[in-house]
């Protein structure tokens, strides 16, 4: 009984962990995605800048 119990904690374990390995990826994407977009955002607000003046 108990190397089942032992068995099923390490995977339960590698389970998680590798659910929050995909939950870190997708919020470093998400981050370097809103991160570009305020960049060109940011890039393109400062190329109308000659325009105006």
């Amino acid at each position: 009984m108990l190397p089942l119990l032992a068995f099923l904690c390490k995977h339960l374990f590698d389970l998680l962990s590798a659910s929050f390995n995909v939950c870190g990826y997708l919020f470093d994407a998400l981050l370097s995605h809103c991160d570009q977009d305020c960049r060109s955002m940011h890039i393109r607000s400062r190329s109308f800048e000659p325009l105006e003046s």
